[in-house]
């Protein structure tokens, strides 16, 4: 916590991995809060833990997105999520349901979990899974379309700037 208040913010965003599954959460999420921080966590809504926190953020990953897996022949492929853990989210905290999605297939997923999970519809955002280029274009246009017609945000991803190298010092001869 003290480097936390060294370097002081009002907003404190928990991510990496799955900020849910670690034991020392809860006590990380409080401390924040503690001194006054506004607390994010952000999950893939695979697990549940009770924590406290201001918002939690959830990361859908469908099931197009997961790694592929070997599956039985007729089974379905795991998805990143529980809907279990996603409905306890909706109905505890202040939450936001994030979709990166790459086509149009992929909507009747998004609708499914976000009626499964009991999540407003003003709280489910759709981003593009592509972060630039020709194929973002393409996806931004329907994606928009695809929000307005669902009562879905739309959230765009932020490019991250190329990071440049300082130059160079050169020693003086």
């Amino acid at each position: 916590m003290s480097s936390a208040r060294k370097h002081w913010a009002d907003y404190a965003v928990i991510t990496g991995g799955e900020p849910l599954a670690v034991p020392e959460i809860e006590c990380v999420t409080a401390g924040l809060q503690q001194f006054g921080h506004y607390v994010t966590v952000e999950t893939s809504g695979a697990i549940f833990a009770e924590i406290p926190c201001d918002l939690m953020s959830v990361n859908v990953r469908l099931v197009s997105q997961v790694q592929p897996v070997k599956v039985a022949k007729g089974s379905k492929p795991p998805a990143g999520y529980d809907v279990d853990a996603m409905r306890r989210i909706v109905s505890g905290y202040d939450y936001q349901l994030k979709f990166k999605v790459s086509d149009r297939a992929e909507m009747e997923e998004v609708r499914h979990v976000a009626q499964e999970s009991g999540a407003e519809k003003t709280k489910v955002l759709l981003m593009p899974a592509a972060a630039k280029g020709k194929e973002w274009n393409e996806q931004v246009r329907w994606i928009l379309e695809a929000a307005r017609f669902f009562g879905y945000r739309y959230a765009p991803r932020l490019p991250m700037p190329a990071v440049e190298k300082p130059p160079v010092k050169q020693a003086r001869e």
